[in-house]
């Protein structure tokens, strides 16, 4: 199934699931076909993935050596540092997935993971889902973001991740 998914092959996944197809169902690298979803940033199907019970609360394995690899990761993480799509991250979000989900062994939120790992976008994306959403909001450690972005050595990310910091404490009441 995740070979029709990364190619967006909708009705192959839709008749995969109509035969039986389990869409929780880890690949030998422990993704589940929303992991790889997420990643490839196929929201139809996303859609028809959690319509047959797909979980957005499944992370993949860790892994006995902890590496800078995929593991930990839930789907939101993946959409994060996915560079193929802009949907994703609502849809998810619309669908249940909490954006501060820490990834398994690491602690590490979606805005974390996107700094260090995402694209520039995804930090954008993330931070306007946040802004235009009344029902989200990020739990925030300023410490942990500002290490992130500084470890990321791109001035882009940390220029972003300052003018976010900075209107995010001129909101908060005296």
């Amino acid at each position: 199934m995740d070979i029709a998914i990364e190619q967006g092959q909708t009705e192959i996944v839709e008749l995969l699931l109509s035969k039986g197809a389990d869409p929780n169902r880890r690949t030998w690298k422990g993704q589940t076909p929303l992991h790889v979803a997420a990643y490839f940033s196929k929201p139809q199907i996303i859609k028809i993935l959690v319509n047959h019970g797909a979980r957005l609360d499944i992370a993949m394995p860790l892994v006995e050596e902890k590496t800078e690899s995929l593991d930990g990761f839930y789907p939101i993480h993946l959409a994060c540092i996915s560079e193929y799509g802009h949907d994703v991250l609502r849809l998810l979000t619309e669908l249940g997935a909490d954006l501060n989900q820490k990834r398994l062994g690491y602690g590490q939120s979606p805005l974390e993971i996107a700094i260090r790992y995402g694209p520039v976008e995804a930090i954008q994306r993330l931070i306007a889902l946040v802004s235009q959403s009344r029902q989200h909001a990020l739990e925030v450690n300023m410490n942990r973001i500002r290490q992130a972005a500084i470890e990321s050595s791109d001035p882009k990310r940390m220029q972003i991740i300052e003018m976010w910091l900075a209107a995010k404490s001129d909101q908060r009441p005296n």
